[in-house]
């Protein structure tokens, strides 16, 4: 009796492990997949490929900038991403952690955004929560807020 417990016990061991693994190796083809995408949604943005960046995002999307309303639906989101692209500056991306449940993934990063002649001007944080359409992962929910303080009055009118 004390053997079959000890094997049993063995066995459901390696199975744990087996299957923790196989998380992890799931965990890390997402974040993958999302870097991907990422690179792909930045090439085009900086680009001004506006149609092309707004195919990263589910029909159903929607962009949360800051200091102004939300972006709902596919129209509006385009509008958005081609006044964001008119600006002339290029994006970078850099994500620190990307984690799933389901046909739902949660993206944390950073971003920046240069002059095409290299000059800072924005840093931030962003969190994308992904979902999957059809086996391919689109923008979900997009929202992103800068590290630079904005001017206090007193400054912006020098």
């Amino acid at each position: 009796m004390l053997f079959k417990t000890k094997l049993i016990n063995f066995v459901f061991g390696i199975m744990s492990l087996w299957l923790g693994a196989g998380s992890v190796l799931l965990a890390a083809d997402l974040r993958s997949e999302i870097e991907s995408s990422n690179e792909q949604f930045v090439a085009a943005m900086n680009a001004g490929e506006v149609d092309r960046v707004v195919s990263f995002f589910s029909e159903r999307g929607s962009v949360l900038p800051p200091n102004g309303d939300m972006v709902v639906g596919a129209n509006e989101v385009k509008t958005f991403w081609k006044t964001v692209i008119s600006g002339g500056l290029k994006a970078s991306l850099e994500t620190d952690e990307v984690s799933s449940f389901g046909d739902y993934a949660y993206e944390l990063g950073f971003y920046f955004l240069k002059t095409p002649e290299g000059e800072l001007k924005d840093r931030g944080k962003y969190i994308v929560i992904w979902i999957r359409e059809q086996n391919t992962w689109k923008m979900y929910r997009d929202i992103f807020n800068s590290s630079i303080a904005l001017p206090t009055q007193n400054e912006s009118t020098l």
